[in-house]
């Protein structure tokens, strides 16, 4: 069966929707990004062109779903890039050709929010006017700017965060193993397409890294301290991946500090240079260190001199 991971029950209620019957002409699937919605839109559209009806993922029709090769399944997508009235033209001319294997065809276009007014309201008129042969499926990161007449339109089925465990489970299943499958399932908060850029080989290096940084910070002084803002300057491009690295670090310092408990650690993966760690701090520095990250996040917000941002934060971390 085509998955989806932490999001069974809109999958009971979707396919119960089907085998009643009750299919309407538009749905919209709203959820952060790397929540999963275009792998719940295939499920919706395996469940509808799918030989057995049921997503089965062996049949042919499910297997062309798998290779974007189904006859009868439009998925567009422009990633973050504008969806222009152009665009929706030609998505409009693809949709009133007729299905080619079966009584149906489903349209998937995602990352609505970033469609234009007048292609939104040219749209509309395909909203408002289904095709009985068509089914399409619209997706959003947030609905801020899609307009009330095309939501309304829509049947709306809000994805929500997978619990741990499924990601836990799905990345075993994959071939991870445990320890850093858990450790990555926690990391994810609850965001399948989290768990994919952790598991992402630049990714794994630049926490590797940002961890040894983490080691080094309360213990370097004077020149030594260079070699850490060089560090943050020279991967500036990530530095938001990088603050967020430090601060579950800090967070998992801190809670072994109180708790005396491995099951608490997010980064489990870690846990004996943690616990080690957590016996060089006090309580008092490691609440220093995690507002001085805090801040550094506050004042790149703010657009302070980026080089500078972090000379203060290390310098504050050092005093007593």
């Amino acid at each position: 069966m085509l998955e989806v991971v932490g999001q069974q029950r809109l999958a009971d209620i979707f396919y119960k929707i089907y085998k009643d019957g009750r299919l309407v002409n538009s749905y919209l699937l709203k959820g952060p990004d790397g929540i999963g919605k275009r792998d719940f839109a295939l499920f919706m559209a395996g469940i509808i062109l799918c030989r057995e009806n049921r997503a089965c993922g062996i049949c042919s029709s499910c297997k062309k779903i798998e290779s974007n090769n189904h006859p009868d399944l439009i998925l567009f997508s422009k990633g973050n890039d504008t969806i222009l009235v152009k665009d929706i033209e030609e998505i409009i001319d693809r949709i009133n050709v007729k299905p080619y294997e079966g009584d149906k065809k489903v349209v998937i276009i995602e990352n609505i929010e970033n469609m234009r007014v007048e292609a939104q309201n040219k749209f509309l008129k395909t909203l408002e006017e289904p095709s009985d042969d068509t089914i399409i499926i619209l997706t959003a990161n947030h609905l801020n700017t899609v307009l009330e007449t095309i939501i309304s339109r829509c049947q709306i089925f809000t994805l929500q965060r997978a619990q741990n465990e499924d990601i836990e489970k799905y990345l075993i299943r994959k071939g991870v193993n445990e320890v850093k499958a858990r450790a990555i399932s926690k990391l994810s908060d609850g965001i399948l397409g989290n768990a994919f850029k952790f598991l992402n080989k630049d990714y794994v290096e630049l926490r590797e890294q940002t961890i040894d940084i983490a080691t080094k910070m309360h213990k370097y002084d004077g020149y030594e301290l260079l070699e850490l803002v060089n560090f943050f300057v020279d991967k500036k491009d990530s530095i938001v991946d990088i603050l967020d690295i430090l601060a579950y670090w800090y967070r998992d310092i801190l809670m072994y500090k109180i708790m005396l408990n491995k099951e608490v650690l997010i980064n489990e993966d870690y846990s004996d240079i943690i616990i080690n760690e957590s016996k060089l701090l006090s309580l008092n520095k490691i609440y220093k260190i995690i507002d001085n990250i805090s801040e550094a996040k506050k004042q790149l917000n703010f657009n302070a001199n980026f080089q500078l941002t972090f000379e203060v934060m290390l310098l504050n971390i050092q005093e007593d």
